[in-house]
């Protein structure tokens, strides 16, 4: 079988074929040089990166080892090669970060084997293979655990700022870490939690419905409750201070009637009775003042204990008071009047 081409049709079919080739060509080059580029450095990217790593010495030796890190972390993000991962890791465990140096060693431990590699590449792949067990055994770890929220709920978890997930361990370094899980319609849920090296730990936390009006409600602070004492103590700083104004005021109208009547101090008889009424009193309303006052510090006592008090047991509910205030009346030589109190301590019955 044949086919007959007019020369129209040749030209036109040979101008199609080169057209292809050349577009195929256009497509093919840059995924071509983009993979060569992935695989190995260009001249240009070797030269910035030895450019890094000489700037990361430098800093080395002036003592600046945060921005010899950063110097590193730069050159090794272009060459990706051991001998760079393993500088990398070694200033990071420096750091303390175990987490970034763990990382570091095994992408230096991890690397490809090369024909005809030089033999620092070797050297350095061992070196963070002999470290890497024992360095993520130092490592804590972290499990998020959730509740509280609807099925339909996707909550969001940060750790340390970063987004971070409850699906898995986390590797994190030793020390303080803070958690904090928000949802729409619930609460944020906040904890702080302490790992040492090795150490694993499992931080559970609930979220909560906020209420339909759309504000939480108010709540006093955790552990605060005012104690017995303090109310006790300021109701008496209250009753004394009354006591001592009555008793006080009737025993100078007393004094003022016998400054009167007894001239040069010399009283008859018919005022022995008012005399030892004031006396009486006297002695009362300073009694009186005094257990204000002894009161007042009770109070303030009572009341700076109660903020650094603990909470409560659930199942325990805080204890109540009941005051009494009662007259006191006092018949002897004279007439005693005051004020009783009477504070007893009560517990909610329990079903």
């Amino acid at each position: 079988m044949s086919l007959d081409f007019s020369r129209a049709d040749k030209r036109a079919f040979v101008l199609g074929i080169a057209l292809v080739t050349a577009c195929s060509a256009v497509y093919a080059a840059p995924t071509s040089a983009a993979a060569a580029g992935a695989m190995e450095p260009t001249a240009l990217d070797r030269d910035t990166a030895r450019t890094l790593i000489q700037q990361g010495d430098e800093k080395l030796k002036r003592g600046d080892t945060l921005g010899a890190l950063e110097a590193y972390r730069r050159g090794d993000s272009i060459m990706r090669v051991p001998t760079t991962a393993i500088e990398v890791a070694k200033l990071e465990l420096g750091e303390d970060n175990l987490v970034g140096a763990l990382e570091a060693f095994r992408r230096a431990a991890n690397h490809p084997v090369a024909a005809r590699e030089p033999a620092p590449f070797s050297r350095a792949r061992a070196d963070a293979r002999a470290v890497l067990a024992a360095l993520d055994a130092r490592i804590p770890r972290l499990t998020i655990e959730l509740s509280g929220a609807a099925f339909d709920v996707e909550p969001t978890i940060s750790l340390d700022g970063e987004p971070s997930d409850k699906t898995r361990e986390i590797a994190v370094n030793p020390g303080d870490h803070v958690i904090i899980v928000t949802a729409p319609g619930y609460t944020e849920a906040r904890r702080t939690v302490h790992l040492d090296e090795g150490e694993r730990a499992t931080v559970s936390l609930a979220l909560r419905l906020i209420p339909a009006s759309g504000s939480a409600p108010l709540a006093a602070p955790e552990g605060t409750s005012f104690w017995p004492l303090a109310v006790a103590g300021f109701a008496l700083a209250g009753a004394g201070a009354i006591s001592g104004g009555v008793t006080g005021g009737i025993s100078l109208k007393d004094a003022a009637e016998l400054e009167a009547g007894c001239p040069e101090f010399a009283c008859s008889t018919d005022y022995e009775a008012t005399l030892s009424r004031s006396i009486t009193l006297a002695h009362v309303a300073t009694g009186s003042f005094i257990a204000a006052g002894v009161g007042a510090v009770l109070g303030i006592t009572g009341l700076a204990l109660s903020i650094g008090a603990e909470e409560e047991e659930e199942e325990e509910a805080p204890p109540t008071s009941s005051l009494t205030v009662a007259p006191m009346l006092g018949l002897g030589n004279g007439a005693v009047f005051g004020i009783a109190l009477a504070w007893r301590p009560t517990r909610p019955q329990r079903n």
